[in-house]
């Protein structure tokens, strides 16, 4: 069984490595739902911090407000 669980692990690297040879970018995303609760967490904080950059602006959630030329609100804590 762990031959067989070696082998699976080397030939998916393998075919990753073969589907992204030559890709200079590497794209990988999660998605937080608890990040959403505004400055008044750490989790919410860093989230806002990190979306305040304009080039970012446009990943602001719906409910989010974009409050100035660098800064955001998000808090989705409203059921409205």
């Amino acid at each position: 069984m762990k031959c067989l669980y070696k082998i699976l692990l080397f030939s998916s690297l393998i075919l990753q490595e073969l589907f992204t040879f030559g890709q200079n970018e590497v794209l990988v995303g999660a998605i937080r739902w608890d990040a959403w609760v505004g400055s008044g967490h750490p989790v919410g904080f860093a989230v806002e911090n990190a979306l305040s950059p304009p080039q970012y602006h446009y990943r602001v959630p719906f409910f989010g407000e974009i409050t100035g030329p660098a800064t955001v609100k998000i808090k989705g804590t409203s059921q409205e």
